[in-house]
């Protein structure tokens, strides 16, 4: 059976309850999630202008199901990437997530309403369970039904990670990485090879890469 990744950790199980606001521990859970499951280093750069241009969203959803978004466009001008977004939302709701859980292009392009998209990724994130056929690392717990209302001390106790948006690009590799101490993350033998011909806009940093000793558990 295939080593599958699911991010866990006491705030993330806790997100539902708290989805209507900015929330920058699930926010660089889910940056993770997208490296892990493009195998590609993404840029230390915060989170909505990480996803503004709609293209790590389509590769995502083009890796979770493959042609889910036939052509992604270059980024280049603002009507490409807010093409780009049209297009994963429509591949998003395809793939099973509601549409009460989808966000709009503004919400995200026009930076209106970014607890939208985080709420779209998390609920992505849900539909994987639904999908066998995905084998690669998961983006939180399987649902349950239930949401569990932990105390603010339990949630600092899961405080101990490295946010994206603290600048660092030591990020997560096949081989494993340990994210503070509030739980492993352990990559699949799947990885993603077609990166859709877009890694000319890319700017990962080749400096720090697989040879990277890993972090101290």
């Amino acid at each position: 059976m295939a080593n599958r990744s699911v991010t866990t950790g006491l705030q993330f199980l806790n997100a539902e309850k708290h989805l209507g606001e900015r929330n920058k521990y699930v926010e660089s859970e889910i940056a993770l999630w997208i490296e892990a499951v493009l195998n590609d280093p993404i840029p230390p750069k915060e989170f909505d202008e990480l996803l503004r241009d709609g293209v790590l969203l389509c590769r995502v959803i083009n890796a979770l199901k493959p042609g889910s978004v036939a052509k992604i466009q270059k980024p280049w001008t603002k009507d490409n990437q807010r093409a780009n977004i049209q297009a994963f939302i429509d591949a998003a709701r395809a793939y099973g997530v509601p549409d009460e859980h989808l966000f709009t292009v503004e919400d995200l392009h026009e930076k209106k309403n970014i607890p939208n998209v985080t709420k779209c990724m998390v609920y992505l994130g849900k539909a994987i369970y639904d999908h066998p056929e995905w084998q690669g690392p998961y983006l939180g717990p399987r649902p349950t039904g239930h949401i569990k209302d932990w105390s603010e001390e339990k949630l600092r106790a899961g405080e101990g990670i490295v946010p994206l948006q603290a600048g660092t690009n030591k990020f997560a590799t096949q081989k494993g990485l340990r994210i503070g101490r509030a739980r492993d993350i352990m990559f699949a033998n799947t990885c993603v090879e077609d990166k859709e011909g877009l890694g000319e806009w890319h700017e990962p940093d080749n400096k720090e890469n697989g040879e990277e000793q890993e972090a101290q558990e």
